[in-house]
């Protein structure tokens, strides 16, 4: 199921692709580890990290270090995030991102659903500025 070249080239998985500097996968545990400039393809998803470990059992993807996420016309930018494909449960601490029109930033996000997030200790704006004119905070 994983087509594995030498360490820095790409690793496939039947619908996953994981391109960094340094890859390798380890068929005992079910893990694909990536290291610097890594980048993941899955359907319209694109993920960008300096680390992440992909778990093509239970399709979770750990991320980590300058992560974005870009899905569904919406961008996350964080630390440290684990995303699993299949459900698209998103989990993430110290994030900020946009959903038009609204730019956030919070200690942690969680899916709730399809298309709702819960932020927790959010700060909320539609001012397109690093110093916002205005914003909502919700602790």
């Amino acid at each position: 199921m994983c087509v594995v070249g030498p360490p820095g080239q790409l690793l496939g998985f039947s619908d996953v692709l994981m391109d960094a500097d340094s890859t390798y996968y380890d068929q005992d545990t079910h893990i694909a580890h990536a290291d610097d400039n890594v980048v993941i393809g899955y359907r319209e998803i694109r993920i960008y990290c300096d680390h992440a470990q992909y778990n093509d059992e239970t399709r979770d993807v750990l991320v980590e270090g300058n992560v974005r996420i870009f899905r569904e016309g919406r961008l996350f930018v964080g630390e440290r995030a684990i995303y699993n494909l299949e459900t698209k449960v998103l989990n993430a601490a110290v994030i900020r991102g946009d959903f038009a029109p609204f730019r956030f930033q919070g200690q942690s996000l969680g899916t709730l659903g399809p298309k709702a997030y819960l932020v927790k200790d959010g700060l909320f704006t539609t001012s397109d500025s690093s110093k916002p004119d205005y914003s909502i905070r919700a602790r």
